[in-house]
């Protein structure tokens, strides 16, 4: 029995990972001693050994995990052991405080960025106001529609907003109004305006030959520039379309006048 316990306490001695001066040796690893004169019984004392025993062995296998989390994640890891002050045995606690918790990633991730939509900003002249882009179209210019809702339409253009590029086009694009009464006891009205349509979504169109070109711009032999459709060579800014625009725009602006004055 004797040898027994002299064996026993001489593997215990053999596992310790630290010198009495250490932490871990003066909390831990203190060694144990068993004398003949110790009034337990020699069972007991083997008993107590081994659990001791199997309680280093449990602590440094949590140290080496412990150890070989901290290396992996790149974090700190702290020990800690405490003994109870009632009852046997040891109380082994760990506490991890991870820094820089980061996973080494395995292979090239697939790294996607999300844009974020700034609000639109034009650009603006020295005065503060927004530089106007040319538009291919002027008032008075058949057109055909080509993209949106009433694609396929021809009309002419009888209005154009140069803030934001969009003209209306007699006939299309039509959208309902309603008016309220102006006088007790009328009724209302249901209208049907034109709204505006965006310069882009329009080809300027050719009566004679029933198809639609692109825009050019040529200087003629007196010095004048005009446009004229690349498809077909054809004139669009002549003296005598100007005229016959002029004399019908007055004419619509005498009879609004006289509308309004009755």
């Amino acid at each position: 029995m004797a040898t027994m316990m002299t064996s026993l306490q001489s593997s215990f001695t053999s596992l310790s990972i630290s010198s009495n001066s250490s932490f871990l040796g003066q909390r831990l690893l203190s060694p144990i001693s068993l004398s003949a004169a110790s009034p337990v019984t020699p069972v007991f004392e083997i008993l107590v050994l081994i659990k001791d025993i199997a309680t280093r062995i449990l602590f440094i296998s949590l140290l080496g995990f412990a150890m070989h989390l901290s290396f992996q994640k790149n974090g700190l890891a702290f020990l800690m052991l405490s003994r109870p002050a009632v009852g046997g045995g040891s109380l082994i606690t760990l506490l991890f405080f991870w820094n820089s918790l980061q996973v080494k990633p395995t292979g090239n991730p697939c790294l996607v960025f999300a844009k974020l939509k700034r609000w639109e900003r034009k650009k603006c002249k020295p005065n503060s106001l927004p530089i106007l882009h040319k538009m291919h179209v002027k008032f008075g210019d058949t057109v055909k529609v080509i993209s949106g809702r009433d694609t396929g339409k021809i009309g002419e253009v009888t209005k154009i907003f140069t803030h934001n590029s969009t003209i209306v086009i007699k006939d299309v694009n039509l959208k309902t109004k309603h008016m309220k009464s102006r006088e007790e006891g009328e009724p209302g009205q249901i209208l049907k305006i034109e709204a505006p349509i965006h310069s882009s979504n329009v080809m300027l169109y050719s009566k004679e030959k029933e198809v639609v070109s692109r825009v050019g711009h040529k200087v003629l032999e007196d010095g004048q520039k005009v446009r004229y459709l690349i498809k077909t060579g054809e004139l669009i800014d002549t003296v005598e379309k100007w005229k016959q625009l002029k004399e019908a725009k007055d004419k619509e602006t005498s009879q609004v006048a006289a509308a309004s004055a009755s």
